[in-house]
């Protein structure tokens, strides 16, 4: 028994389908010959920090060449379509990983800031997994880059009200569905930024027992940067979502971050200065705010870098997908670690976890 509760194990699940950056430009060209779009983004791939596009989009090659943007409606028919299917998978190797029998799951929590839908996902998985019909059922929707965080959050309070509490937490998130050939500096970004990605962990309280190298999750420290609102957004339009993703969000993060992580040390005493961080991989130039606000060594971000150049920023479940980096090197990651997201608001949320 270690005391608290903690996460138990952790899978993902990176867009299946594929394109190279060239590709990827070549198909944009295209589409619309005349426009910026796809030299823009050539130029943009060059700097090397995300190795290709993933999907989980079979026909994404050819949304790339639609004249005419798909509405909202039909993206998110798309969203509902693909979603159970992927979001059940992931949540069954989590479960066949964590050795744990579908009917001790105590409670779901479903998070996706890419598509909504009713019944919502939380149903849908419990109803396909063959969870007990009285499972207690949660959704994080719309939170964006750091939803699972509250995830984690929310999973925490349950697990501290009841000793018997497993509960299966899964992000799902399909960015390709918003992808918009109207030429703009935020579509150019996101198209390059944001890949498709799911993830699946399972939170235990305390009375369960761990694995060999359980994560226990301590305490939590949010920060609101009021005046960056402006600087990242993410609003439901007629033809998808809509990104607003400013080159000023590292700006506000390399200035604010140092005293933000301040607050936390002096929030929760426990975490000390030699922790291990597992940040958001919002983006090469947001890795490298954090890396100068804290003034981290060149290597003290390799798993964010590498989730980044292997699976891009792929909204809530990357933080999954890095923190799963550090479970596979015990050796390295052991003790303290400082989760760290980026989102709307501009916000930055902070759990602080440990690695027995």
């Amino acid at each position: 028994m270690i005391g608290m509760p903690y996460i138990h194990t952790i899978s993902t699940l990176p867009g299946q389908y594929v394109i190279d950056h060239e590709q990827l430009a070549h198909l944009l060209a295209i589409a619309a010959p005349s426009s910026p779009f796809s030299s823009k983004y050539l130029d943009l791939a060059q700097e090397g920090s995300i190795s290709n596009k993933r999907t989980f989009l079979p026909n994404f090659e050819e949304v790339l060449t639609l004249q005419t943007p798909a509405s909202t409606q039909q993206r998110m028919e798309q969203y509902q379509r693909l979603v159970p299917a992927i979001a059940k998978e992931v949540a069954q190797k989590c479960l066949t990983e964590a050795n744990t029998n579908v009917g001790s799951i105590t409670d779901v929590i479903a998070i996706s800031c890419t598509g909504v839908m009713a019944p919502g996902l939380e149903t849908i998985l419990a109803e396909e997994l063959g969870l007990k019909s009285h499972v207690n059922r949660y959704a994080v929707n719309f939170m964006g880059c750091y939803a699972s965080l509250h995830g984690w959050r929310l999973a925490r309070l349950i697990a501290l009200q009841n000793p018997n509490a497993r509960i299966l937490m899964v992000s799902m998130e399909m960015s390709a569905l918003h992808f918009n050939p109207n030429y703009s500096t935020h579509n150019l970004l996101g198209t390059y930024l944001f890949n498709d990605g799911a993830a699946a962990c399972l939170v235990c309280s305390e009375n369960i027992p761990p694995p060999a190298h359980p994560i226990t999750i301590k305490s939590f420290h949010s920060k609101l940067y009021s005046k960056g609102k402006k600087e990242m957004a993410w609003i439901i339009g007629d033809e998808g979502f809509e990104l607003t993703l400013s080159s000023r969000v590292p700006v506000y993060i390399k200035k604010h971050l140092k005293e933000t992580l301040q607050e936390a040390l002096d929030h929760a005493s426990s975490i000390t200065k030699d922790v291990h961080h597992a940040v958001h991989p919002g983006g090469k130039n947001i890795l490298k705010a954090v890396e100068q606000s804290l003034s981290l060594s060149p290597d003290g971000l390799s798993p964010s870098y590498g989730v980044l150049f292997k699976y891009g920023n792929m909204s809530s479940a990357t933080i999954l997908f890095v923190l799963k980096e550090m479970v596979l090197k015990p050796t390295i990651y052991k003790g303290p670690i400082l989760a760290t997201a980026f989102g709307p608001g501009l916000t930055v949320e902070m759990a602080q976890l440990e690695m027995i």
